[in-house]
């Protein structure tokens, strides 16, 4: 899948997720300026992950963070439809994400040893 497949179908999903119509966004939108929600965002980040088969990694979800649609498709392209890369050990491209903890379905409110409550 090469650059422009990828940012067409990043397009596609903001477009499918969100009220945006196709003349509010092109390539060099900042993310930013399209008002767009946590509800939105959440939509989006999963949209792309259905679309191109994938999980993010909890450390990627800040959409904000790559500017523009380009540079998130860019990002998107680069980490997890490429070959194994070194930022991810190797791993080949479009494996699951490893959760940085696991939730066992269980709340507790205990105390750690500082005496501060403890979920998990």
């Amino acid at each position: 899948m090469n650059r422009q497949e990828v940012l067409r179908g990043v397009v596609e999903v903001f477009l499918e997720e969100t009220s945006l119509a196709p003349e509010e966004i092109n390539a060099d939108t900042p993310i930013l300026d399209l008002d767009l929600d946590s509800v939105d965002y959440m939509k989006i980040m999963l949209g792309v992950e259905s679309r191109f088969g994938f999980e993010f990694r909890n450390e990627d979800l800040n959409l904000e963070e790559y500017g523009t649609l380009a540079r998130f498709a860019d990002f998107v392209a680069g980490h997890y439809l490429s070959t194994p890369n070194e930022k991810y050990g190797g791993e080949q491209s479009r494996q699951p994400a490893t959760p940085k903890w696991e939730y066992d379905g269980q709340a507790t409110n205990e105390e750690n040893e500082d005496g501060a409550g403890v979920h998990g």
